[in-house]
């Protein structure tokens, strides 16, 4: 399953009537939906909304597959033209993110700037827009830059001036590209699934993530923690097990200090 994160319920509604997802109860105050292929959130215009976005949907203990879907401006591109984000960086407080790619994107990729007022005069030759630098702050932090990614729409630049946008040219610019956007959400789940799947086959692993809110890394933390602790001593995790029901941890920090503790008390173990 991949998780959208969009910030107009324009840019939505294409997608929830692609992958047939319907509104959950309990959203709050931001509209969540969900289909058996994806879930999607409409997280509002802006910075703040977009991370605080991502941060609601993560959490769950497993790997997710975060997509930002949304338009930009460009200074060169024609409204349209369907982008992957390879870098974007927040011009407010100079951020730089770097998103990976382990598969091969399905269109053209490139820079993103992200402005806090629509971007009018297009000053680089990139994308442009308002939401992408803290949704890949907290998308790299939930789930690491593999797994977060961004497609975005060119809708306007200076030819075609944001004035000239409305809802219903939104929705048919994001709708367009619908067959790429499903291409890309069952490559986002297979990456996903290939993920927790490395994860699960590591002792201990489900049952600790389960029960403790894990960063991004502080997850992959655990997974070289408990890799050692499988490789120098096969029983160890079982004794390991045991201890953590005591309730003396309290926090996915806790737990991470504890394993690094047990595995530098082996014999023969490295500091």
């Amino acid at each position: 399953m991949v998780h959208f994160i969009v910030a107009l319920k324009a840019e939505a509604r294409p997608l929830l009537r692609h992958f047939g997802m319907t509104r959950s109860r309990g959203a709050g105050s931001m509209p969540i939906y969900t289909s058996a292929r994806a879930r999607l959130t409409v997280s509002g215009v802006g910075e703040p909304a977009s991370g605080a976005a991502v941060r609601a949907a993560a959490g769950t203990g497993r790997p997710v597959a975060f997509l930002n879907v949304g338009i930009a401006g460009h200074r060169d591109l024609e409204p349209g033209t369907p982008l992957m984000i390879h870098k974007v960086t927040g011009a407010r407080d100079g951020s730089v993110h770097y998103p990976a790619f382990p598969f091969s994107p399905p269109c053209r990729t490139d820079t993103l700037i992200t402005v806090a007022e629509p971007e009018l005069d297009y000053p680089e030759s990139c994308a442009y827009d308002m939401e992408g630098s803290a949704y890949f702050a907290a998308a790299t932090a939930a789930s690491g830059n593999e797994l977060a990614h961004a497609l975005k729409v060119i809708s306007d630049n200076p030819r075609h001036p944001t004035s000239d946008l409305s809802a219903q040219a939104v929705e048919g610019l994001v709708g367009a590209h619908l067959p790429l956007l499903d291409k890309l959400a069952t490559t986002l789940a297979a990456l996903a699934a290939q993920v927790a799947t490395r994860h699960q086959q590591l002792p201990l692993y489900g049952e600790i993530a389960g029960r403790w809110h894990l960063t991004h890394t502080q997850r992959h933390q655990l997974h070289r923690l408990l890799q050692r602790l499988q490789a120098l001593a096969p029983d160890e995790p079982a004794r390991v097990s045991a201890e953590l029901n005591d309730g003396a941890l309290r926090s996915g920090r806790d737990v991470i200090a504890f394993l690094q503790h047990r595995v530098r008390e082996l014999p023969f173990s490295l500091p």
